[in-house]
């Protein structure tokens, strides 16, 4: 009843926000790699085979949707209803096989599938490659950096070691500082484009959580479940660059304690990790919002 009455209604909101997040995400956040996953634009060496390796596991999943949806649509998912229907309403039993089955079990399934195989081939799986891509892509970025910056630092250092060099210790430590001051700045910009990913999965979450549920099969649950859980693999992906980080933070203050120079507290207050947490949290308003629904779905969760 509760389906009937208000299914198309949830089911329009449902298609709403995901084509936005598709908008949003894919043609706006991540619009470089969607052209370069596509291949509608020049892919640097670097990330060619992260590209065709996400490319080939979008395929393998886009061959099995083809074919485990339409089974599900078709055969499983009437079959299913017609024994929950028969179970529940022993006096008025409708068989699958008869015209009226086929009206009540098969028809808003096969009406369905259309839908579903959009939904799932065009919108998800689309979004989620990209993200994934590009969590892999900006991954290999900040390594890559990180290891650029490093051999600067060391060029840098090495300065000191000469007496000719005219450029005071002080101009030599600022050097480094100011590397290091770089490379977070980029990398606090790279987290940007993931604060809307984490947005827009608490909005998902959210909806189905409170309402989207309601009108949703076992195995289309299922499925939501594993498309939030790819778009979530893209964050842990992107959290895990936090290492090259740490990485040239430590090497940066090595040179700066092997230099003898005299601003290393200064160094080490400006980007300890709550410092870094502060500035990402300052930056993107996405955080903040994002955080708040998930409290709101955890307390629900505790109360339910």
């Amino acid at each position: 009843q509760e389906f009937t009455e208000y299914g198309w209604i949830i089911e329009l909101i449902r298609t709403l926000i995901f084509t936005l997040a598709e908008i949003y995400i894919g043609f706006i956040v991540f619009s470089q790699e969607l052209r370069e996953f596509f291949g509608l634009g020049n892919t640097l060496p670097e990330y060619i085979k992260a590209r065709n390796f996400i490319r080939i596991v979008m395929l393998a999943i886009a061959v099995a949707t083809i074919i485990i949806v339409p089974y599900y649509h078709l055969d499983l998912a009437p079959h299913k209803l017609a024994n929950v229907w028969n179970s529940k309403n022993p006096k008025n039993r409708v068989l699958l096989e008869s015209n009226d089955g086929f009206a009540w079990y098969k028809l808003p399934y096969l009406c369905y599938l259309p839908y579903s195989l959009i939904n799932y081939i065009f919108v998800w799986l689309p979004v989620s490659s990209v993200t994934i891509y590009a969590a892999i892509k900006d991954s290999i970025f900040l390594n890559l950096y990180q290891i650029k910056i490093r051999d600067k630092q060391v060029k840098i250092a090495l300065l000191n070691q000469h007496s000719f060099f005219v450029s005071s210790k002080k101009n030599i430590c600022q050097k480094i500082a100011n590397n290091f001051t770089e490379f977070s700045r980029i990398f606090v910009e790279r987290i940007g484009n993931y604060t809307a990913v984490f947005l827009a999965i608490n909005i998902g979450i959210g909806f189905e959580v409170v309402y989207g549920s309601k009108t949703l099969a076992e195995m289309a649950i299922l499925w939501r479940s594993v498309g939030y859980f790819v778009c979530i693999m893209a964050l842990l992906i992107i959290l895990l660059g936090y290492r090259f980080y740490e990485k040239s933070l430590h090497e940066s203050t090595n040179l700066l304690l092997e230099i003898n120079c005299s601003n290393i507290d200064d160094f080490q207050n400006q980007n300890s990790v709550t410092r870094f947490i502060r500035r990402v949290f300052n930056t993107y308003f996405n955080l903040y919002l994002g955080i708040i629904i998930t409290t709101l779905l955890l307390i629900r969760a505790l109360l339910s």
